[in-house]
């Protein structure tokens, strides 16, 4: 009991001098761009029938996105992401020119829920979910089959439809507060539209950009004492 007693008033000023404050959260804000790869079947089935798919007969495609992260805990950040996408050079491997030259533009908006893990001072491992909506919009090209060879005016589809996103990637840290990012994705969104009768398309993607520091982790503090 005595010796205790004489440890707790040996370390009990050192205490004093080192205390542990609440972390003040960090928050990260990115901005990417990087192409997309759509897969999936050419063809689409509709009843007893087979029609070209429009989007994983895509081969253009690129993407900007901004997005804000905020640490809530250790490991764990939430925040949003606002992107925009665009898609043409459709072509179809049995000649068919149903939505020949037809493009694609999709404005989405996610809610972020980020794991980051720090696995040196300036390298960091995270893995994404965004679950979210976008506005999808689809313009066909006057001669188009859908069209019908016409030159009236093209069709003209504009819906909302839900999207899932999940990626990995690295942080790397260039100076106090400016990094880039790398990561890749695996993008599938769940479609609604009479102009065509693609249900779901889905996406690899790879995003490269940089990062800023908005506010640093901070675990302790020193008093003056």
């Amino acid at each position: 009991m005595r010796y205790t007693i004489v440890g707790l008033l040996f370390f009990f000023p050192h205490l004093l001098l080192c205390q542990r404050i609440v972390p003040r959260n960090g928050a990260d804000l990115y901005i990417y761009y990087g192409p997309n790869l759509f897969i999936g079947d050419a063809m689409v089935s509709a009843g007893a029938f087979k029609y070209p798919a429009l989007f994983s007969n895509m081969t253009q495609s690129n993407s900007v996105e901004i997005q804000y992260a905020k640490s809530v805990r250790r490991f764990i950040y939430v925040g949003v992401n606002a992107g925009q996408t665009s898609m043409q050079g459709w072509t179809s491997n049995d000649g068919s020119t149903a939505y020949t030259g037809t493009t694609v533009g999709i404005t989405n908006f996610s809610a972020l829920a980020m794991c980051k893990v720090d696995l040196s001072n300036k390298l960091s491992w995270h893995l994404s979910v965004l679950p979210g909506l976008g506005r999808v919009d689809v313009l066909t090209s006057a001669t188009s089959e859908v069209n019908n060879g016409s030159n009236a005016t093209p069709f003209h589809s504009i819906t909302t439809d839900a999207q899932l996103a999940v990626r990995a990637g690295m942080n790397l840290i260039l100076k106090s507060n400016l990094g880039i990012s790398l990561s890749v994705g695996y993008q599938t969104w769940f479609l609604n539209s009479n102009l065509y009768v693609d249900k779901r398309a889905t996406l690899i993607n790879g995003r490269l950009g940089l990062f800023w520091r908005l506010e640093k982790n901070r675990k302790y503090r020193y008093s003056d004492l």
